[in-house]
């Protein structure tokens, strides 16, 4: 399965595409539409197979919502205002993504709070888990400046868990990843992933240490069990002088 973030080049329309593979990508479908729309910027797309059910599949996606529901380059700026929003959103094929159920939105809570990232995972028993960055003004729902989160559903995404699992929260004060040479910053996203086996798994994500509190980059791993964390963050990039890789 493929999955796509697609977009009209002279106007505001954009959506999420799904296409698949049934001969090893050699030949691929004819996209197939999930979600579009007008009024609302649309990222970060996810694409998920069920390892345990063929033609079970899994989208994930967050949609940027603006006071008035306009996107246009001119209101940028209203990213700052009170009233923005990120919406995570899910939609399932169970016919190997001919079809898609209605999106549904999985964490928002109220204004200027909300979710990016999403990938989703599944354990053994169908357990859903969405790792995700989450952000908010109390520290459950993420706290001002983030926290790397897990969600979860049991009924194969129908229903997902209120709250999310805070796996831990992201520093304030990391800037991202920079050029070792000029000190100039590079878009990496510090996005999380999420592998799974078993009942259980590992998120990694990026994010700084208090001996480089600004512009170190050091993937974590947290160690999760039936998608809530049972250990502590452990730095498993050790790159010397802090310089991180990507």
């Amino acid at each position: 399965y493929a999955i796509s973030l697609s977009f009209d080049a002279f106007d505001s329309r954009n959506a999420i595409l799904a296409s698949w593979s049934t001969d090893g990508g050699d030949t691929w479908s004819d996209p197939v539409e999930i979600t579009a729309n007008d009024n609302t910027v649309l990222d970060k797309e996810s694409i998920t197979a069920d390892p345990s059910h063929p033609g079970v599949v899994y989208a994930a996606w967050d949609a940027l919502v603006y006071p008035g529901g306009s996107l246009h380059a001119s209101d940028r700026g209203r990213l700052v205002s009170s009233s923005f929003k990120s919406q995570t959103f899910f939609a399932r094929s169970v016919d190997g993504g001919m079809t898609w159920s209605a999106p549904q939105p999985l964490f928002t809570n109220s204004s200027y709070t909300g979710s990016i990232g999403s990938i989703i995972r599944v354990l053994d028993d169908g357990t859903l888990l969405d790792a995700l960055v989450t952000y908010g003004s109390s520290a459950w729902k993420g706290g001002p400046c983030a926290s790397i989160s897990v969600l979860r559903s049991a009924d194969g995404g129908a229903t997902w868990s209120s709250k999310p699992v805070t796996v831990a929260p992201l520093s304030c004060t990391y800037r991202g990843v920079t050029i070792p040479d000029t000190g100039d910053t590079v878009r990496t996203g510090g996005l999380p992933d999420i592998a799974v086996s078993g009942d259980s798994g590992d998120v990694v994500w990026e994010d700084a240490v208090p001996a480089g509190p600004t512009g170190a980059r050091t993937p974590l791993s947290q160690a999760l069990e039936g998608g809530g964390p049972r250990a502590a963050p452990l730095v498993v990039e050790q790159t010397p002088g802090g310089r991180g890789v990507v």
